[in-house]
C-alpha cells in the first residue's frame, strides 16, 4: 500500500474574519465600530447614534457597520474608535529564516490509497513519535478522548466529505460559511494554494487527539486566505450560541480589535475556551488574539516546538505563551480525500484544542481544564534545550499523562 506524502509546510495564522447570527452582509463593510451595550437599547437607538447598520448584535454588545458619527464618549467615559474591517486578518507566512509559505510546497503525493477506518496512529503513523512525546497513548488508554465536548474550528474552508471525517460533525444545521453566507463551509480554491486546504489539515490533527469529540467547522477565510474581522466577531458568536465547549483559532492578526475582544469575552461568559495560536513571524510578540491570553482563566495561547521538544525556528514566543505542542511536519487531512505534511503554530494549537476537549469530557471544569493543562506542562529546559527563551515558552510542553491522571 503507497503512503500519501504530499507535502506542504504550512504557516497558518489565519487572519480574522467574522460572522454571526444576523442578516449576511452583502458587501463587507469597511470599518466597523464595537459598543458595549444592554437590551434595553435598541437597533434602532444604537444606528440612530453612530450612523451605519447593525451588523452583530448580542446582549452585551454590538457591531455597527460603517458607523458615520464617532461617539465623543461612550460607556465609562472609554473612547470607542472605528476599526478597519477589510482583510484586517490574513494567511501568514512561516519564518523568513525558514523560506516557506502556504504557496510554495511541493507534492510527492503517491496515490489515494490510504486507512481512514480509525482514528488512531493506523491512520498517521508518520505522527506516532509526536503523538507518544506528549503522552497520547495515555489518553488513549484511561479516556473517553473528548466524547460528548464540541471543538468549533474557525478557520478556511473543510473537505467535509473526506474519507477521515466520517462521523465527526455536529449536525450539519450548524455549520456556517461566513464567505459565501450560508451553511456549506466547504474548502474552495486550487489545491495548495492560499487557503486551501488549511481548515481540513487543522480540524484532522485536532481528530487524531480527541477522535470522540465532535467538530462544529465555520469558514471565515475566503480562497485568498484572507478574512475580515465582523466576520470572524460573527464566528466566535455562532460557535458559542450553537454548542461550542472549545473555540480553536489557528489564525491570527497584526494587532488587537474591540471587536475581537467583545465576542471573545462574549464566548469565556458562557463558559467557552479559546485556544489560539502564537504566529509563524518567530516573533518575542505573538499575533493577536494569543498576545493577549497571557493570565486569563478560559484561554490559551499555544506555540510550536518539534519533537524534541525545542522550539520550532518560526514559532513566536514571549511572555503571553501559555504552553507548547508539537508543531513540525505533523500529518493530517487535506484536500480532496488526501493527506499532507503541515508545519506552524497553526498545527500545535488543535493538538491543544483537543487536549482540553479530553479533560472536560473527563469532569473538569473549563477553569480547571485550563489551570491543570498549564500547571502539568513538562519542562522545555530540562536538557539544555532552548536556551535564550527561558519565560517565554509559557508552562512548557503539552504532557497529557500529568494533565489526565489527577
Amino acid at each position: 500500500m503507497h503512503k500519501p506524502l504530499m507535502t506542504a509546510l504550512t504557516t497558518l495564522l489565519l487572519a480574522a474574519c467574522a460572522t454571526t447570527p444576523h442578516t449576511p452582509q452583502t458587501t463587507r463593510p469597511d470599518t466597523i465600530i464595537t459598543i458595549p451595550t444592554t437590551t434595553a437599547t435598541t437597533n434602532t437607538t444604537l444606528e440612530q447614534q453612530y450612523g451605519g447598520t447593525i451588523a452583530l448584535r448580542t446582549d452585551t454588545f454590538a457591531i455597527i457597520a460603517n458607523p458615520t458619527r464617532q461617539p465623543l464618549t461612550a460607556q465609562g467615559g472609554k473612547q470607542h474608535k472605528a476599526e478597519k474591517n477589510k482583510d484586517a486578518v490574513s494567511i501568514s507566512p512561516l519564518s523568513s529564516s525558514n523560506n516557506t509559505t502556504w504557496n510554495n510546497f511541493r507534492y510527492i503525493w503517491a496515490d489515494a490509497e490510504y486507512i481512514w477506518d480509525s482514528h488512531d496512529y493506523r491512520n498517521m503513523p508518520e505522527n506516532t513519535e509526536a503523538w507518544q512525546s506528549i503522552g497520547l497513548d495515555y489518553a488513549r488508554n484511561n479516556t473517553d478522548v473528548g466524547k460528548n465536548k464540541t471543538i468549533a474550528i474557525i478557520d478556511s474552508g473543510f473537505d467535509l466529505t473526506h474519507p477521515m471525517f466520517s462521523g465527526v460533525f455536529v449536525d450539519g444545521s450548524k455549520f456556517k460559511d461566513f464567505i459565501d453566507g450560508d451553511n456549506n463551509p466547504e474548502d474552495k480554491g486550487a489545491n495548495g494554494t492560499d487557503g486551501s486546504g488549511h481548515g481540513t489539515g487543522v480540524l484532522g490533527i485536532s481528530l487524531q487527539i480527541a477522535p470522540k469529540s465532535r467538530y462544529l467547522p465555520i469558514r471565515v477565510l475566503d480562497e485568498t486566505g484572507r478574512g475580515d474581522l465582523l466576520n470572524l466577531s460573527k464566528a466566535i458568536v455562532w460557535a458559542a450560541n450553537n454548542g461550542a465547549d472549545i473555540i480553536n483559532l489557528s489564525l491570527g492578526a497584526a494587532q488587537g480589535f474591540e471587536a475581537l475582544d467583545a465576542a471573545i469575552k462574549y464566548a469565556n461568559e458562557k463558559g467557552i475556551i479559546i485556544v489560539a495560536a502564537a504566529g509563524n513571524s518567530n516573533q518575542s510578540t505573538p499575533d493577536y488574539p494569543a498576545a493577549q491570553f497571557n493570565k486569563d482563566k478560559l484561554n490559551l495561547s499555544v506555540g510550536s516546538i518539534d519533537k524534541s521538544g525545542n522550539k520550532s525556528t518560526f514559532s513566536s514566543f514571549g511572555p503571553s505563551i501559555s504552553l507548547m505542542a508539537p508543531g513540525e511536519n505533523i500529518y493530517s487531512a487535506y484536500s480532496n480525500g488526501r493527506a499532507a505534511i503541515f508545519s506552524g503554530t497553526s498545527m500545535s494549537t488543535p493538538v491543544v484544542s483537543a487536549s482540553v476537549a479530553i479533560g472536560l469530557s473527563m469532569g473538569l471544569s473549563p477553569e480547571e481544564a485550563v489551570q491543570k493543562i498549564k500547571s502539568t506542562a513538562g519542562d522545555v529546559f530540562s536538557e539544555g534545550q532552548n536556551h535564550g527563551y527561558e519565560g517565554m515558552l509559557g508552562s512548557g510542553k503539552l504532557n497529557l499523562a500529568e494533565y489526565l491522571s489527577y
